[in-house]
């Protein structure tokens, strides 16, 4: 039996590059993050893969899972290198 290679010879990432395809969902909550800031008693910070590179990132707070309410929900829009382009609303630094 003889075996395929995963990838064609000459594909492999060389290190610098950025990564092709859209962007991961890790990529996007930190992306979010950084620009708002860690809030004060943060639980879990969703995000739901919309379509084309648009995201629904949904920042919760509480101190477990039944107390937990939405602090801030944002419609977000990323190109293809994974960089965010648009927010609604508009992602300003509110915590340290």
């Amino acid at each position: 039996m003889t075996q395929v290679p995963s990838k064609p010879r000459g594909e492999e990432p060389r290190p610098g590059d950025k990564p092709s395809g859209p962007p991961t969902p890790a990529a996007v909550r930190a992306a979010v993050l950084a620009g708002l800031g860690r809030p004060d008693g943060l639980f879990r910070v969703d995000v739901l893969s919309l379509w084309g590179g648009r995201f629904r990132v949904n920042v919760l707070t509480g101190p477990d899972a039944t107390t937990t309410r939405i602090a801030h929900s944002f419609f977000v829009t990323t190109d293809e290198a994974g960089s965010i382009t648009a927010t609604c609303p508009a992602i300003t630094r509110l915590y340290a």
